[in-house]
């Protein structure tokens, strides 16, 4: 069980950063050596200024270190060098718990930010049916919520090693001063410890499971209310999805508070139990006729492992707590991680296909999960620059057809080629000659020359082709108006410009692209006709100099195409 947590958290981690997390542990672990020896120095002097023999006694069973501590005992000067050797070593103590304390958080800040970034860089290889499966408001509390969790269980992990380490290293110490009386506190708080984690263990997996699912739930209500507002506020729903929204967050709640109170209840417990092991190791050690100069010197060490124990045990068991409350969002990412090559994709290529002859679909049948089948033995020929007009009904298959060729999905049977090339090996150099105008479009949160350069640096930014891309979707004299021209802010999804402007934009950027492809998936169902009309002439001068699929309703902008086709139930038949 503990090597299976091992290799997920390597897993998780990767190789580099499981390197680093062995230097924390030995770092960790030098630093509790350096607990304990603080914890029986002072007690140890103590005993040997009051009475040698408490200390002699317990080394006779070896004669150098014997003879070494009895003449540093004896010494003249040992009034003097002890204040020294005292204050040296709190003093290198002291240095390196602050180097640890910076190694510590600049370590976990160095995993935060790897294992999100390797988690979103995960999910956005994964192919177009993941993302079509999978609810991108998970996806993305996967990224943050759930890795900050894993982070937490893997520092409640390493916590737990640390302070189990600590409290056997200084139950060693206290075994060697007293056995017998070690035992009994031991045996009490391990006692107590169990029953604790018996009580509670069970209940606090299913209160994070219900924690864990609401989480989840919120994020949808939230997106689904900002999403469709104009709805909500006309229909008068708000009262509706605040309900909705306040009873997954009193869900979630319900479930935290429960866990609020396990975490703080160890404190209250250990305090009381410390206390009672205390008073029964004093009056133990009174009835085994222990010395009053021994008594003092065992309770002023029992005391200083007390104040290192107390709060390792009150660690140990909120990290144990913790290791339960985080366990869903870790067995998450592990997860995400240990089937990242499933369904993956490569980020980026950098060749580009040369499109030279034709686009040939034979016999393409293809059909999403659980779905009848949404296309039917299609078979298409499209050559070069060639204008290809799609009609039919929505749910039709016209898009599914789109993202087939578009190498987004791959057809379950039949034969999809590019100058004769199966597509399946071209695939993402093929992409790379595309450009796609969608009919539900997404606008980013920043400015008009960002939205329209799409995840291009600044400094490579083309800008006699972006004047281009401005002009043909004749956003030109709308941008002239503005006070800050390209670098005007359009808000979330385009909320600052209308649906019109806002698919001009989407236009403009995929002219920016400059590609031998494009695809208008009904670009211009948002336009005024006058504007459409204009966007329209600037398509028609891309005929016979691209490759235009336009996929429309309107039948009259489908006159100058070459070949009209129209889908009807997943069948492609040419009008």
């Amino acid at each position: 069980m503990l090597f299976k947590k091992i290799n997920k958290i390597k897993l998780i981690l990767g190789k580099r950063n499981s390197v680093y997390l062995l230097y924390y542990f030995l770092f960790s672990s030098f630093v509790v050596l350096l607990e304990a020896i603080g914890i029986g120095l002072i007690p140890v002097i103590f005993s040997g200024l009051m009475d040698q023999s408490l200390i002699l006694n317990k080394l006779d069973f070896n004669e150098t270190v014997y003879n070494f501590v009895y003449n540093v005992f004896n010494n003249k000067n040992f009034f003097v060098l002890i204040p020294i050797i005292i204050f040296l070593f709190f003093l290198i103590k002291l240095s390196i718990n602050v180097i640890f304390i910076f190694f510590e958080s600049k370590f976990f800040k160095l995993i935060v930010v790897n294992l999100t970034t390797n988690v979103f860089e995960i999910y956005l290889k994964k192919n177009y049916l993941f993302h079509a499966l999978n609810n991108p408001l998970i996806l993305g509390r996967n990224i943050t919520a759930e890795v900050n969790n894993t982070i937490n269980h893997i520092r409640n992990f390493l916590l737990i090693f640390r302070e189990s380490f600590q409290v056997i290293i200084i139950g060693m110490v206290l075994l060697f001063a007293h056995f017998k009386v070690t035992i009994l506190i031991f045996l009490i708080i391990v006692f107590f410890g169990i029953i604790f984690f018996y009580l509670t263990g069970n209940k606090l997996k299913q209160k994070e499971k219900i924690s864990f699912f609401e989480r989840g739930e919120k994020s949808k209500i939230i997106n689904q209310i900002i999403n469709s507002i104009i709805e909500v506020k006309l229909y008068q729903k708000a009262i509706f999805f605040i309900e909705k929204y306040k009873k997954s967050t009193n869900n979630e709640l319900d479930s935290n508070y429960f866990q609020q109170i396990i975490s703080k209840l160890p404190k209250q417990i250990i305090e009381f139990i410390i206390v009672f092991a205390l008073i029964l190791a004093i009056f133990y050690a009174s009835f085994q006729g222990l010395k009053i100069e021994a008594m003092i010197a065992l309770i002023l060490l029992y005391f200083f492992a007390a104040l290192k124990i107390y709060p390792s045990i009150n660690n140990l068991l909120i990290n144990r707590l913790g290791l339960i409350k985080t366990g869903i969002s870790f067995d998450v990412i592990h997860k995400t991680i240990k089937n990242k090559n499933e369904d993956s994709e490569p980020i980026k290529i950098t060749n580009k296909f040369d499109f030279q002859d034709k686009i040939k679909l034979v016999n393409v049948n293809f059909s999403y999960q659980g779905r009848n089948k949404s296309l039917k033995d299609i078979n298409l020929e499209v050559k070069k620059n060639e204008m290809i007009g799609l009609v039919g009904k929505t749910g039709s298959g016209k898009s599914t057809l789109i993202k087939i060729i578009m190498g987004l999905i791959t057809p379950h049977s039949g034969e999809f080629t590019v100058d004769g090339k199966n597509i399946e090996n071209i695939k993402y150099k093929w992409q790379k000659n595309i450009s796609y105008i969608p009919q539900n479009f997404f606008i980013l949160d920043d400015t008009i020359k960002k939205n329209i350069i799409f995840g291009e640096n600044e400094n490579d930014i083309n800008y006699n082709l972006l004047e281009k891309s401005i002009k043909f979707s004749s956003l030109d004299a709308f941008i002239s108006q503005l006070p800050k021209k390209l670098d005007t802010f359009v808000g979330a999804n385009g909320r600052k410009i209308s649906g019109g402007q806002a698919q001009r934009l989407i236009i403009a950027r995929a002219i920016y692209k400059n590609t031998d492809l494009i695809i208008l998936d009904e670009a211009t169902n948002s336009l005024d006709k006058k504007t459409e009309l204009e966007i329209m002439e600037n398509i028609y001068k891309l005929k016979g100099k691209k490759t235009i699929f336009l996929i429309t309703h309107n039948q009259k902008i489908l006159n100058g195409c070459d070949k009209i086709f129209d889908i009807s139930d997943g069948n492609l038949v040419k009008k």
